[in-house]
């Protein structure tokens, strides 16, 4: 598997990894990292732009310490409302904006994001972040380096998928209610297809238990913008972390 490139901090140099082609055929794809965050339940009082980016940065903290939702303590709270507003305030005057990925992200990159469970006042920022072009490099982002923000339209119909068990699909006639930021944290084979796994930020009773599905071609019918990022830990922690997102 490749290692990300810790070579600098801040924004990638040329703004995409230098990812293999698209490998959405590989036999290796699938991944699930759900097991890695915060359950779906504790997500309703954060705005999704901060959401998108907590889950970035909470999967691989989990990750490193070995706490998962299944039998380990109270997962990691990032302060995400707290982190949100002070970006409001410094880039928007107050204002909530909406999804805006790379804004987050050079913000998580100056300020971080301060804990507020179960290791208080602890900071974790971003070291690095880049932008993913297209939907396979999304993918080839997910199993090198972990959970990615997506920013997507965001349909009428969508707010029904639990009908579906939280499979989202396009719909001729539909129409965009605006736009909204989640968290991919897989690639999975479901209902006779491939999806990608994300985490919203509507709690449990939307979609399967908070989370939703989308095929990568759905996906890239909508996607606007999405960023992956590296999380400012030790840089052989992040390459051995890296390396170990296939082994579960």
């Amino acid at each position: 598997m490749n290692r990300p490139h810790l070579n600098c901090l801040g924004p990638s140099h040329s703004d995409s990894r230098d990812f293999p082609a698209p490998s959405l055929t590989a036999k290796s794809r699938y991944i699930d990292l759900r097991r890695w965050n915060r359950t779906a339940e504790l997500q309703t009082t954060n705005d999704c732009t901060m959401n998108g980016n907590e889950g970035l940065l909470q999967v691989p903290i989990n990750k490193l310490r070995g706490v998962d939702i299944e039998s380990g303590p109270r997962l990691v709270d990032l302060d995400a409302l707290r982190a949100y507003r002070e970006l409001c305030n410094l880039k928007y005057g107050g204002r909530n904006n909406g999804a805006y990925p790379r804004d987050t992200m050079e913000h998580l990159l100056k300020t971080g994001m301060v804990e507020v469970s179960p290791y208080p006042q602890t900071v974790h920022k971003i070291r690095e972040y880049w932008r993913n072009k297209m939907v396979g490099d999304v993918l080839n982002s997910l199993l090198t380096t972990g959970a990615q923000t997506i920013s997507t339209e965001w349909l009428y119909s969508f707010k029904f998928c639990s009908q579906t068990g939280g499979l989202i699909t396009l719909k001729a006639g539909d129409f965009r209610e605006g736009f909204h930021q989640t968290c991919i944290e897989g690639f999975i084979p479901l209902y006779d297809k491939e999806v990608f796994v994300s985490r919203n930020s509507h709690g449990v009773q939307f979609g399967d238990m908070g989370y939703f599905y989308i095929t990568p071609d759905d996906l890239s019918r909508i996607l606007i913008e999405s960023y992956g990022a590296t999380y400012d830990a030790p840089i052989d922690q992040l390459a051995e972390l890296a390396g170990k997102w296939m082994d579960e």
